[in-house]
Protein backbone atom coordinates (compact mmCIF):
# COMPACT_ATOMS: atom_id res chain seq x y z
CA UNK A 1 0.00 0.00 0.00
CA UNK A 2 1.51 3.87 -0.79
CA UNK A 3 2.47 5.86 1.93
CA UNK A 4 -0.40 8.12 2.62
CA UNK A 5 -1.61 11.18 5.09
CA UNK A 6 -2.87 10.17 8.66
CA UNK A 7 -6.46 12.50 7.48
CA UNK A 8 -6.49 10.02 4.21
CA UNK A 9 -6.74 6.98 6.87
CA UNK A 10 -9.17 7.94 9.39
CA UNK A 11 -11.31 9.95 7.06
CA UNK A 12 -11.42 6.39 5.51
CA UNK A 13 -12.26 4.80 8.74
CA UNK A 14 -14.76 6.55 9.88
CA UNK A 15 -16.50 6.49 6.46
CA UNK A 16 -17.43 2.65 7.16
CA UNK A 17 -20.06 1.28 9.53
CA UNK A 18 -19.67 -0.46 12.62
CA UNK A 19 -16.99 -3.45 12.32
CA UNK A 20 -14.51 -4.76 14.74
CA UNK A 21 -10.63 -4.21 14.42
CA UNK A 22 -9.59 -6.91 12.35
CA UNK A 23 -12.32 -5.83 9.71
CA UNK A 24 -10.88 -2.36 9.79
CA UNK A 25 -7.56 -3.79 9.00
CA UNK A 26 -8.26 -5.82 6.17
CA UNK A 27 -11.26 -2.91 4.46
CA UNK A 28 -8.49 0.03 4.94
CA UNK A 29 -6.61 -0.39 1.65
CA UNK A 30 -9.36 -0.87 -0.36
CA UNK A 31 -10.86 2.50 1.39
CA UNK A 32 -7.53 4.43 0.82
CA UNK A 33 -7.91 3.19 -2.63
CA UNK A 34 -11.06 3.95 -3.53
CA UNK A 35 -10.64 7.47 -1.68
CA UNK A 36 -7.16 8.12 -3.54
CA UNK A 37 -9.27 7.63 -6.89
CA UNK A 38 -11.90 9.66 -6.31
CA UNK A 39 -9.67 12.86 -5.08
CA UNK A 40 -7.68 11.57 -8.89
CA UNK A 41 -11.02 12.27 -10.65
CA UNK A 42 -11.85 15.28 -8.79
CA UNK A 43 -8.91 16.69 -9.75
CA UNK A 44 -9.34 15.73 -13.24
CA UNK A 45 -12.53 16.73 -13.39
CA UNK A 46 -11.80 20.43 -11.83
CA UNK A 47 -8.63 20.77 -14.53
CA UNK A 48 -10.90 19.88 -17.46
CA UNK A 49 -13.76 22.81 -16.73
CA UNK A 50 -10.59 25.23 -16.49
CA UNK A 51 -9.39 24.27 -19.48
CA UNK A 52 -12.95 24.53 -20.79
CA UNK A 53 -13.00 28.30 -19.14
CA UNK A 54 -9.96 29.21 -20.33
CA UNK A 55 -10.89 28.30 -23.93
CA UNK A 56 -13.90 29.97 -23.69
CA UNK A 57 -12.70 33.03 -22.07
CA UNK A 58 -10.23 33.85 -24.62
CA UNK A 59 -12.36 33.09 -27.43
CA UNK A 60 -14.72 35.75 -26.02
CA UNK A 61 -11.59 37.87 -24.79
CA UNK A 62 -12.79 37.37 -21.24
CA UNK A 63 -10.47 36.57 -17.74
CA UNK A 64 -10.47 32.89 -16.44
CA UNK A 65 -8.93 30.86 -13.71
CA UNK A 66 -5.33 30.14 -13.91
CA UNK A 67 -4.29 28.26 -11.40
CA UNK A 68 -5.14 24.41 -11.08
CA UNK A 69 -7.46 23.33 -8.63
CA UNK A 70 -4.59 21.26 -6.60
CA UNK A 71 -2.20 23.88 -6.34
CA UNK A 72 -4.65 25.75 -4.30
CA UNK A 73 -5.61 23.05 -1.70
CA UNK A 74 -1.90 22.06 -1.41
CA UNK A 75 -0.81 23.36 2.00
CA UNK A 76 1.49 26.49 1.94
CA UNK A 77 5.07 25.63 2.60
CA UNK A 78 6.37 27.56 5.66
CA UNK A 79 8.53 30.15 5.74
CA UNK A 80 12.09 29.20 6.94
CA UNK A 81 13.02 31.29 10.55
CA UNK A 82 16.14 31.81 11.80
CA UNK A 83 16.35 31.20 15.48
CA UNK A 84 16.40 34.64 16.53
CA UNK A 85 13.05 35.36 14.88
CA UNK A 86 11.76 32.29 16.50
CA UNK A 87 13.10 34.18 20.12
CA UNK A 88 11.83 37.07 19.44
CA UNK A 89 8.29 36.00 18.31
CA UNK A 90 8.12 33.89 21.19
CA UNK A 91 9.11 36.35 23.68
CA UNK A 92 6.56 38.95 22.05
CA UNK A 93 3.45 36.39 22.52
CA UNK A 94 4.50 35.28 26.10
CA UNK A 95 5.74 38.88 27.13
CA UNK A 96 8.68 37.45 28.70
CA UNK A 97 11.23 39.32 29.95
CA UNK A 98 15.01 38.67 28.82
CA UNK A 99 17.28 39.27 31.89
CA UNK A 100 20.67 39.44 30.91
CA UNK A 101 23.43 37.62 33.04
CA UNK A 102 26.03 40.33 33.02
Amino acid sequence: MAVVGKDKVILSLLSVPKMGGSSYISVLPTLVKNAIKKELYDIYITDSLRVIGENTAKYAGGSYIKKRWASLIEDKPKREQTGEEIVAQVIEKTGLKLISST
